[in-house]
C-alpha cells in the first residue's frame, strides 16, 4: 500500500506544480497587458515632446533680431 500513498503524493505535486504554472501564466500575461500599456503611453509622450520642441524652434528662428 505504500506504493499507492506514493503515486497518490506524485500525483498531488504535480497537480500543484500545475496549479503555479497557471497562476503563473495568468500573471505574465497581465504583466505583458500592463507593459504594452505603458510603452503605447510613452510613445505618444516623446511624439508630443517632440511636437513641442520643433514649434518652440521654429518660433524662436522666426523672431527679429533685438535692436540695441
Amino acid at each position: 500500500m505504500t506504493w499507492v500513498r506514493d503515486v497518490m503524493e506524485v500525483f498531488q505535486k504535480i497537480a500543484t506544480v500545475e496549479e503555479r504554472l497557471t497562476y503563473l501564466t495568468r500573471r505574465y500575461d497581465a504583466l505583458a497587458l500592463a507593459y504594452e500599456d505603458v510603452s503605447q503611453r510613452l510613445a505618444r509622450l516623446e511624439g508630443k515632446f517632440e511636437l513641442l520642441e520643433r514649434l518652440g524652434a521654429r518660433g524662436r528662428r522666426g523672431l527679429p533680431p533685438s535692436k540695441p
